[in-house]
């Protein structure tokens, strides 16, 4: 037994032609061939209808139009670069602006220690002299209070007659 093989690709037809001896499983494969080229045929056939658009871009096309997407990225990438070098640019000149005002601020702070620490030493000073006025006061007053506690206890002796008259 003859068997054919034939294939057709819409460009192209290909037509196998062999002699073999025919078996059951020849017969069986040479079936399933058929089937198989049959539903390849109807296939092929069935997507030439419809034009693939994937299909009708050229690859020069599809290369271009990489590039030019290359391009624009890398355009938006150097946008944003440029922006962030800009904003880097602004947050520098504030941090500079923070730290001159950290040191004057720095500067303030050790001018008003020292005045403060000036006008401490002048109130211990007035302490001081207040301390050694309220000392003075304490002894003229208790100097007073027992020169009136003993008139007080003179007069209440001759009061009540317990001194001799002379």
């Amino acid at each position: 037994m003859e068997i054919a093989y034939s294939m057709s690709v819409p460009s192209q037809n290909y037509f196998f032609k062999a002699s073999i001896p025919a078996s059951r499983e020849l017969i069986e494969w040479d079936n399933q061939i058929k089937k198989e080229a049959s539903r390849l045929d109807t296939r092929e056939t069935s997507s030439s209808k419809k034009p693939n658009p994937s299909i009708a871009m050229s690859n020069i096309q599809i290369e271009t139009d990489l590039a030019e997407i290359l391009k624009e990225i890398k355009s938006d990438q150097k946008t944003m670069l440029e922006e962030m070098r800009s904003g880097q640019k602004e947050i520098l000149k504030k941090v500079n602006a923070l730290e001159v005002s950290l040191e004057t601020v720095k500067g303030d702070i050790k001018a008003m220690d020292e005045r403060l620490s000036g006008q401490i030493k002048a109130l211990d000073t007035k302490v001081e002299q207040l301390d050694k006025r309220v000392g003075n006061q304490e002894f003229t007053n208790r100097g007073i209070l027992i020169g009136l506690i003993v008139v007080i206890l003179g007069g209440a002796a001759k009061f009540f007659g317990i001194v001799g008259n002379p």
